[in-house]
């Protein structure tokens, strides 16, 4: 019979372990990275299943929670490229930014898809919950002016043209070079029968976009008509 010597029997033992506890390893760190390649290259999906999976055998690492709602995020662009993005599946980016290391990035991250949410929630014709949205946006980062803007929209919309030129003026006070505030303020003064208010704001808009032809159009407008009732 062979005969082995009890040190070597050890050692194979304690090797035969540490094999074991590395292939743990691997097979541990394995869908990470695959979920950071993925991400990476820009597949949202699978990106999101494989952070899925290491969140599964690691509910409380929040770096696979800012890497899983970065997937969601991309998955949810994706579709609105192509017009087919629903609520949730911004919502899903949103749930998993909020658990996640609130860094300056990662809020700018967590407003995207807050953003994309409220206009989803419009094209499902449900503007209760997008003007929750945007408020929880403005809320956050008062000075979030695509936020402010859609919610100026929506507002108006619904019958308060008075609380939307206050938004849009607010938008202006923020930022003195945004087109769109300058413009959707003159509608809504030219509305409210504001005429001469009207025609100041569309000037200005005219003159941070000369080559705009519906602001064009608009000026042309409001400049032949303002002298009427």
């Amino acid at each position: 019979m062979e005969r082995i010597h009890f040190g070597v029997v050890v050692n194979r033992i304690l090797t035969g372990l540490a094999m074991a506890g590395l292939g743990m390893l691997v097979a541990c760190s394995q869908p990470r990275q695959q979920a950071q390649d993925a991400l990476a290259m820009g597949d949202g999906e699978r990106a999101a299943r494989f952070y899925a999976v290491a969140l599964d055998r690691d509910p409380l690492d929040s770096s696979l929670r800012r890497g899983l709602g970065e997937a969601n995020l991309l998955v949810a662009r994706s579709r609105a490229e192509d017009g087919e993005d629903k609520p949730s599946d911004w919502s899903k980016a949103v749930r998993e930014f909020e658990k996640a290391p609130q860094d300056s990035a990662c809020q700018a991250l967590a407003e995207e898809a807050r953003f994309g949410q409220a206009r989803s929630l419009l094209h499902a014709q449900d503007s209760d919950r997008a003007v929750k949205n945007l408020e929880s946006i403005l809320e956050k980062r008062p000075k979030a002016t695509p936020a402010r803007n859609l919610l100026a929209i929506l507002v108006d919309r619904r019958g308060d043209p008075d609380r939307a030129a206050e938004l849009f003026l607010q938008n202006t006070a923020i930022d003195s070079t945004d087109v769109d505030a300058f413009f959707n303020l003159a509608l809504v003064e030219w509305t409210r029968g504001r005429k001469l208010v009207a025609i100041d704001h569309i000037v200005k808009a005219s003159r941070l976009a000369p080559k705009d032809p519906e602001i064009l159009w608009w000026l042309d407008r409001m400049v032949r008509d303002g002298d009427g009732p």
